[in-house]
This record gives structure tokens, C-alpha cells and sequence, in this order.
């Protein structure tokens, strides 16, 4: 396998870059999605690439128009509804922090990863055949949010089609 993780070992990392941004900036805790509002399959959000030499990753965080614009408000520290432009705004950073830790995660099996510039999306994603997708739903406190990864390259020829976050959602079980 020369080194490279497969999906469900970098949405593990995207959860994990997650659960560090929502304890020490948002000061919200990442949980299971049980009690809140389910995602429909239509979202925004946003996503960063992490590229290398012979494959890249998109890192992405996506929700409903009222979870973007609670993330949004949290981040920005206001309870006022904000202009589109600044929810994108908000969003990229959150999904470049996001990125960034994921980056720092898997530089020892990645060296050389560079960070691309956030793109904001709207919709939901479809994958080509030589493309892996894996996202799992969480709880960025009461905000339902999407994380996903987007393998391309190698990455994708040494994973399953699919997957959903399975060792996420385990420690969220174990946990009293």
C-alpha cells in the first residue's frame, strides 16, 4: 500500500482536525448527530484540496442554511444573521482549519502535502469511478454538520468506494 491511507483513515483525520476546532475555537463539543435535525442531501459548504505529488484529497464541511449560518455566527462571535459572502467566509476558514490539521495528522505517511484554497459548494457530491468519497454526520455542538473527504489518484485505487466514517462513529458509541 506504499504508505497511503485509504478514506475511511483520512476521514478518521478530518474528524479528529474537527474535534480540535470545535473544542478550542468554537468552544462546542464534536458528538453524534442523535437529537438534532437530519441533513438533508442538498448542502453547503466548503471544501479545501490537499494535494501531492500523485494524488489529492478535498477535505469538506457541509449543512443546511441555518447550521452554515450558526457556524457562521459562532465563529464570527455574533448573534446576528449574516450576508451570504461572510457565511462562505466563515465556512472556508473553518474548512482550512480544519485541512491544516489534517495536513499536520498525515504528514508522516503524506510528506508534501499542499494546501489549496477553500471552494465553496452548493448541492451534494458525486463522485467519478476513480474517485473515493467518505463522510460521516456529526454535531458540531447542536449544529448538524457533514465532513468528507474526496480521494483522487492513488488514494482512491486503494480504497473502497465508500465509506462512512465507521471508526468515528464507534468512539462516539464507547463514550459514556
Amino acid at each position: 500500500m506504499s504508505g497511503c491511507l485509504e478514506a475511511g483513515a483520512w476521514l478518521d483525520a478530518v474528524t479528529a482536525a474537527a474535534s480540535e476546532f470545535t473544542a478550542t475555537t468554537l468552544d462546542f463539543p464534536l458528538g453524534a448527530t442523535v437529537g438534532l435535525r437530519a441533513l438533508p442531501l442538498e448542502l453547503t459548504g466548503c471544501y479545501v484540496a490537499l494535494v501531492g505529488k500523485n494524488h489529492s484529497v478535498q477535505v469538506g464541511l457541509a449543512s443546511d442554511p441555518l447550521g452554515c449560518q450558526d457556524l457562521a455566527r459562532a465563529l464570527f462571535g455574533t448573534d446576528e444573521d449574516l450576508p451570504d459572502s461572510e457565511v462562505n467566509d466563515a465556512l472556508g476558514e473553518i474548512a482550512n482549519i480544519i485541512a491544516g490539521g489534517v495536513k499536520s495528522r498525515c504528514s508522516e505517511a503524506h510528506a508534501g502535502l499542499s494546501l489549496g484554497l477553500p471552494m465553496a459548494m452548493e448541492g451534494h457530491v458525486r463522485p467519478s469511478d476513480r474517485q473515493t468519497f467518505a463522510h460521516c454526520d456529526v454535531g458540531f455542538g447542536e449544529v448538524p454538520v457533514r465532513l468528507s473527504v474526496l480521494c483522487t489518484g492513488e488514494l482512491a485505487a486503494e480504497s473502497p468506494a465508500s465509506t462512512r466514517g465507521d471508526k468515528f462513529r464507534e468512539r462516539l458509541q464507547t463514550k459514556p
